[in-house]
């Protein structure tokens, strides 16, 4: 996330000045955009990345389009249950999906005719 690298900042100029000249560097600094342009990109990312995955390994054959289910699953038991139990929930889905992707990849196979051949809409 953005304060991790704005914790790394703020180390590195209590490292190299006083600690009060670190201070000021901290305050007067830009924080928002910087975390902003730090952690946008890693939100959308995580975001969509596993869907987009998924989907590209449905569409190539190597997957069933059901396991799109389970990040939708794991984004909502983190949206709709509050504290602990919304995180267990989530890494819960997580693990079954890593179980059914694995079992899924496994299954299949990776012969080079199956992976040229786009499949079938």
């Amino acid at each position: 996330s953005g304060a991790v690298l704005v914790d790394w900042m703020d180390s590195a100029a209590a490292r190299i000045t006083s600690v009060e000249t670190a201070v000021q560097i901290s305050e007067a600094a830009p924080l928002p955009g910087l975390i902003t342009g730090w952690s946008v990109p890693q939100m959308i990312g995580s975001t969509l990345g596993l869907p987009l995955l998924l989907a590209g390994l449905a569409r190539a054959g190597m997957t069933s389009w059901w396991l799109l289910a389970v990040p939708a699953a794991s984004t909502a038991a983190l949206m709709l249950v509050s504290g602990p139990l919304g995180v267990g929930m989530a890494f819960g889905a997580n693990v079954v999906l890593a179980i059914l992707l694995a079992h899924s990849l496994w299954t299949t196979g990776t012969s080079s005719e199956r992976l040229s051949e786009p499949a079938a809409v």
